[in-house]
This record gives C-alpha cells, structure tokens and sequence, in this order.
C-alpha cells in the first residue's frame, strides 16, 4: 500500500539519497490526488524543479491505482518546444521506467508503485510494464506502442508541432485511419503539461479549448478530459489555480 506521505520516499528513490521534493512539490501532489485536477499554471523558476511532473504523474496514478486518490488522468504529454527539452524529458521518464521494473520483489517504495501500476493493466496482455513512454518529435523514430495500452500510466514526450498535429487529426506519419485514435488517446484521459509555455501560447488556447469541446464525450465514458497546465517562469495573468514557488 502506498499514501501521500511516501512521495519524498519515492522522489528520494528516483534521484539519491538525501534528494527530497520541495514544498511545493509535495503541496502540487496534495492538491492533484484530492481533486483530480492539475493547476491551470504551475510557476516556478528555472531549476526549481518543473521536470518533477513526471515523477508527479507516476505517484499520483499509482495512488490511484489503490484507491488512496481520486481519479487523475493516466497520460501525461509534456510538451516543450525544443527538442533538447523534449529529449531531456523523455530521458528522464525511461529513467523512472527502468527503475520500476527493475525494482526488487520487496517492500520497498519502488516496488510498490511498481506493483501499483502494474494492477492498471489489462491481465491478459503481452507486455504489462508499469510505465509506458514514448518520444514524439521531429527528427525522430515516432514510437506509437502506447497506443495500444489505454489503460497504462504514459509518459509521452512531445514537442509543439507533433501533439497538436495529433490533437487536430492530422499527426505527422500516421495514416488518415490511425489519426483518430491518435487524437483521442491525447484528447481523453490525459494532462497536457506545455513547458516553456510562453514560447506556445496558441497551444495553450488550443488544448484548453479541445478539453471543454470533450467534457460531454469524457462524462459519457466516466474519464477525465483533457487538463491543459500552463508551466513556465512567466506565466500568463488569465488562470486561477496556480501552484508554484512562493
């Protein structure tokens, strides 16, 4: 079993002994497994820690995954317009990936949350890893395998262009009748967290209004629309719900 409280356990166990979340961290984590919800904006300064929404998304979906949160989405797009960025984040995801499944068969944090995601995936499925990722960007190999686990924990690592291509059914490399289910993995069930958001206003316009054209489709189905969060060290003036560095 895991709670709340594990989470500088779990961070620790990711980055090295004595590594703790700050305040905020752990005040961004409280808030999303009571809601359900992520902030409109998260504002922080460079090197307070913004990348840690990965680590974020891991615990808040494993809390879930044993009752002890409420429903959250399982997908997280990070979306950063540089490809630099988007390489760092996905680095960062598998890094988080490689340490679940190679975590030991005991007691420790890693190995529960392991557990934990693992109980989200369909029993009868080939490959039952407790994280997927994926990178999506130009330049790349564009690796869809998450496509087919809607059930799993997701970490995909996307620039601009490639998640609103997808988004808006029209996503680079992907052929005209896998585009909506491309658009709908990233429209349904999932959080949109645009780093450097200054840099893509207009995507943030765009996702905030994908995410309330699919309230009535998410209700129907019982899952949570796409939730569109506004990260960067100069925010915007027009959100409400914000967390970050005070």
């Amino acid at each position: 079993m895991i709670a709340v409280e594990d989470f500088g356990d779990f961070f620790e166990a990711v980055h090295g002994v004595g590594k703790r979340p700050f305040s905020w961290q752990e005040d961004l984590l409280r808030n999303l497994v009571n809601t359900g919800t992520w902030p409109e904006q998260i504002v922080a300064p460079t090197g307070a820690g913004k990348s840690s929404v990965v680590e974020m998304h891991v615990f808040a979906v494993a809390l879930f995954a044993v009752g002890a949160a409420k429903r959250v989405p399982r997908r997280l797009a990070v979306v950063v317009n540089r490809r630099a960025l988007t390489d760092s984040h996905a680095a960062r995801a598998a890094r988080i990936r490689c340490l679940l499944e190679e975590a030991p068969a005991d007691d420790s944090i890693l190995s529960r949350v392991r557990d934990a995601l693992v109980g989200l995936r369909v029993f009868e499925a080939e490959d039952r890893a407790p994280l997927v990722t994926a990178t999506m960007r130009g330049a790349a190999a564009t690796d869809r395998a998450w496509l087919n686990a809607p059930e799993a924990c997701a970490v995909l690592c996307m620039t601009p262009a490639m998640w609103a291509s997808s988004l808006l059914f029209r996503s680079y490399g992907a052929s005209r009748l896998a585009r909506p289910r491309l658009a709908g993995m990233l429209a349904l069930d999932a959080v949109v967290v645009v780093d450097e958001a200054h840099l893509s206003r207009q995507i943030l316009v765009t996702a905030r209004r994908v995410g309330q054209l699919c309230v009535p489709s998410a209700q129907r189905i019982g899952i949570p629309t796409l939730q569109t969060v506004e990260m960067t060290a100069t925010p915007s003036g027009d959100a409400t719900d914000i967390i970050g560095v005070t």
